[in-house]
């Protein structure tokens, strides 16, 4: 009886290579290089943690958005945002745009708090964007820790802004060439 199973299992195997053939190992998932996924400007990068303003009932800052906006003059240049805006701002010089414009800075403290400058746009020059850090109950050497983002809507990814940052000791600034969402994170 052992000699007959023996002979089966035999028969089985060699039918079995007959009948499939011998064919390369094919692994059912290949390895991806260079992987990028889509990221949602609502959703920080994988592995980064946003900043949430603290909890202020005198500011009932939390779960807000809110927007100011400017019409400048290329000629002129200004100022748009400020204390309506939790203080954050930009300053466009004279003549980094071509055409009278409306400009806009919205701040947001839903998800994660965020700035969004508008419209989206490249300047001739660099604009001042300033970022308040105060209503997160950080201190400036805390601040310093972390990284600026900001979403890059060509390839849908959450991007760090590169240096060098300008400290105050409830903010920080840099220079850009172009507007988009921005957050603070690890």
């Amino acid at each position: 009886m052992k000699r007959l199973i023996s002979l089966l299992v035999v028969v089985l195997f060699l039918s079995t290579l007959i009948i499939t053939g011998c064919k390369e190992a094919v692994t059912p998932v290949t390895p991806v290089d260079n992987l990028s996924l889509v990221q949602d400007k609502n959703t920080p990068p994988p592995g980064v943690t946003f900043l949430k303003a603290v909890t202020n009932p005198k500011l009932n800052s939390t779960n807000l958005i809110v927007t100011a906006s400017a019409t400048l003059d290329p000629a002129v240049g200004g100022t748009v945002g400020g204390s309506e805006t939790f203080n954050n701002s930009v300053y466009i010089p004279a003549n980094t745009f071509n055409q009278t414009t409306t400009f806009t800075v919205t701040a947001s403290d839903q998800e994660f708090s965020w700035v969004e400058f508008g419209p989206s746009m490249t300047f001739n020059g660099s604009v001042l964007v300033t970022l308040d850090f105060s209503r997160f109950g950080l201190t400036q050497k805390e601040a310093k820790k972390l990284k600026v983002w900001y979403f890059n809507e060509n390839t849908n990814q959450w991007e760090k802004v590169k240096p060098p940052y300008y400290y105050t000791e409830t903010a920080v600034s840099f220079w850009t060439k172009h507007f988009s969402r921005y957050g603070w994170g690890n």
